[in-house]
């Protein structure tokens, strides 16, 4: 799955909340073994400079370069088990000839005559106690086994207060590094779930999916114990919902191919992606636009529009189907402006009564009085009545709840559209994140004393 740099930045501020526990746990634990976990390391260097020659003798340009030749294999000598062997014996320490060849570092160069020498221990005053020893021992081998005497110590390994000052662990520091690399890998994770996340999140991906235009992106809001707020056209016609509906409504509208529809059938691929609110906030919408309305609840099976609109316990379009119940009979007007077909009585037999010439000639009968009808179908997944429905519409609109289904399910509710020939006309993201605090509509948030033209 391609991702360009507009959709990495939707992953991050969809997962930030990740990406800062990733980070902040990183740092912790950094910060917590570098403070009570990993003991302190002090480091203690000391310097000699090794002649085959006395200072008071000439050096000679080949003398000179013998030095230089030969500072490689005083490194090797320093660390030699037997030098070891001598300053564990001279310093009396509790360890190995293993372990003390591993607490040390030797440094030359091939250009000067310097050897450098540094201990590292938990011990600041270990360090330099071993520094020194193995300058000592050093020393006092070298002219037994090479015959050099000419060896000075430059600088001796000594308690100062850089020397007190551990090298190992550097809390901050690793901190710091923690800070990025945790940051890093909050952020992989995050993609790596992106990736493995199969769901339909954006406009674009419904687009490429299913070759259809998106025409309109519904935000997500809440609706928990707001009665009638689902209706947010209505209730809240101010707010960033009610003006994405009216969006939906104008894209219908001027669509080459919604333009022509005179039923519209609204669906979804599977139950819970908010059908239901879409096509109850698009009637409305275009019952303020001037436009006669009739909402019917084609779902018999799950139906929530008496629900929306308050109405209950009258005859629906199972009774029309079912009995011999006159259309005028069923048909409601609501006070938020289109009229209702509620669904009535859940039948036994859903798609049967859906697919009968009755509904079909009801339709016809509603075509002539109304200049919009839409119906709200059952998801199409679980059973045949949407596309059964579909057959006697002249359009579909499918609801795409972001997040909640995935790619092939979605492509697989297309084609079972595409199979019985229904005119799918686009597609509308519900449920899509904000984008922090919406600041979209805010103009027309309030009143007109209160703003700053």
């Amino acid at each position: 799955m391609e991702m360009g740099l507009a959709e990495m930045g939707r992953v991050i501020r969809q997962r930030v909340l990740l990406i800062v526990l990733v980070t902040l746990l990183a740092v912790g634990l950094t910060g917590a073994g570098s403070f009570l976990v990993l003991e302190p390391e002090y480091e203690a260097t000391t310097t000699l400079l090794v002649q085959s020659k006395q200072a008071g003798n000439v050096i000679a340009y080949n003398d000179l370069l013998t030095d230089q030749k030969l500072v490689t294999t005083y490194g090797e000598i320093f660390q030699s088990r037997m030098i070891a062997e001598a300053v564990i014996d001279r310093l009396s320490l509790n360890s190995t000839e293993q372990e003390l060849l591993e607490k040390i570092r030797v440094t030359t160069s091939g250009e000067s005559l310097l050897t450098s020498v540094t201990v590292t221990d938990h011990d600041p005053k270990q360090a330099v106690a071993i520094a020194n020893a193995m300058a000592a021992v050093f020393m006092e081998n070298l002219s037994r086994i090479m015959q050099v005497d000419n060896i000075s110590i430059l600088d001796t390994a000594k308690l100062t207060s850089d020397v007190q000052q551990p090298v190992r662990p550097k809390p901050f520091l690793n901190m710091a590094a923690a800070l990025v690399l945790g940051a890093m890998a909050g952020a992989g994770l995050a993609f790596l779930l992106e990736f493995l996340n199969n769901t339909v999140k954006t406009e674009g991906e419904i687009e490429q999916l299913l070759q259809l235009p998106a025409l309109g992106a519904i935000t997500a809001y809440d609706n928990k114990g707001r009665a009638g707020h689902r209706l947010a056209v209505r209730q809240d016609p101010r707010s960033a919902e009610a003006e994405a509906f009216r969006t939906l409504r104008t894209n219908i509208q001027y669509d080459e191919a919604g333009q022509h529809v005179k039923v519209l059938m609204v669906t979804s691929t599977a139950a819970g992606e908010g059908k239901t609110t879409v096509i109850a906030n698009l009637a409305v919408t275009m019952a303020q636009a001037g436009k006669k309305v009739l909402l019917i609840d084609g779902d018999l099976r799950k139906p929530t529009l008496h629900h929306v609109f308050h109405l209950g316990g009258q005859k629906g379009l199972t009774e029309v189907l079912c009995e011999e119940t006159p259309l005028e009979d069923v048909i409601v007007p609501s006070a938020a402006g289109p009229d209702v077909i509620t669904a009535g009585a859940i039948p036994s037999n859903p798609s049967e009564l859906l697919g009968s010439p009755k509904l079909r000639a009801a339709l016809a009968d509603v075509r002539t009085r109304y200049d919009l009808v839409l119906i709200d179908s059952p998801p199409l997944l679980p059973v045949t009545d949407g596309q059964v429905l579909s057959t006697l519409c002249d359009g579909v609109l499918l609801v795409v709840r972001s997040g909640a289904v995935t790619r092939d399910h979605l492509q697989q509710a297309k084609a079972l559209l595409d199979r019985v020939g229904a005119q799918v006309i686009g597609a509308v993201l519900n449920g899509k994140k904000r984008k922090g605090k919406e600041q979209t509509y805010s103009y027309y948030a309030s009143p007109a004393g209160d703003r700053d033209d």
